[in-house]
């Protein structure tokens, strides 16, 4: 048997091209055991460590599908913001980038959006109105508790993406102006609808 501790350094380009995620340089340490033929040599074993790191970085991005989703609601939400620089600054137009670690984010263990957390947004009117569309929130199929207080909206467009969110559970509205329509009010799977302050 032919043992021998090899040092695999991943830089931050080789981690950023398996993963499609950057990262600090890593140092590996491979412990080889193999019968005495040793044909491995340290450049394959650098190799697999690599194709490890690739693997483990896909499972801890987020879905690229509520990426994309996130970055719309941020778009639509700047209609309402005149400091866009300010305005959820970890939310960056980067592929690489990992959603579930931005700001009022969280997910699950399967790395898909559970919690939006768009509260008390530094939003301002247009012409006195401010909408919310629904249809924004489509793409998080396992979105749970989603909070849209204390931001002065007035319209909501119910389009018909809404029913999608079958898992929702809490929905809090409350702290705006809706004078007309208020969503999720026949929303199946709503345990909890906060509407006080309307």
């Amino acid at each position: 048997m032919c043992c021998s501790i090899y040092v695999c350094r991943v830089t931050e380009r080789e981690t950023k091209i398996a993963t499609g995620k950057r990262s600090h340089s890593d140092f590996y340490f491979v412990l080889s055991c193999m019968p005495m033929e040793c044909r491995f040599t340290r450049k394959h074993y650098c190799f697999w460590v690599l194709i490890h790191v690739a693997f483990v970085g896909v499972l801890e991005s987020c879905l690229e599908e509520e990426r994309l989703g996130l970055l719309s609601i941020k778009d639509h939400f700047k209609l309402y913001n005149g400091d866009a620089s300010e305005f959820l600054p970890s939310w960056t137009d980067d592929p690489v980038a990992d959603c579930c670690s931005w700001e009022r984010v969280k997910c699950n263990n399967a790395t898909m959006v559970t919690q939006l957390s768009l509260d008390e947004l530094p939003l301002s009117p247009n012409d006195g109105q401010m909408v919310l569309n629904m249809s924004l929130f489509a793409p998080f199929k396992e979105l749970l508790n989603l909070s849209l207080s204390h931001n002065d909206f007035t319209v909501c467009n119910q389009n018909y993406e809404f029913k999608v969110l079958k898992n929702l559970v809490t929905l809090d509205l409350s702290y705006n102006n809706f004078n007309v329509t208020i969503p999720g009010k026949h929303h199946k799977s709503l345990k909890f609808l906060l509407l006080w302050q309307n």
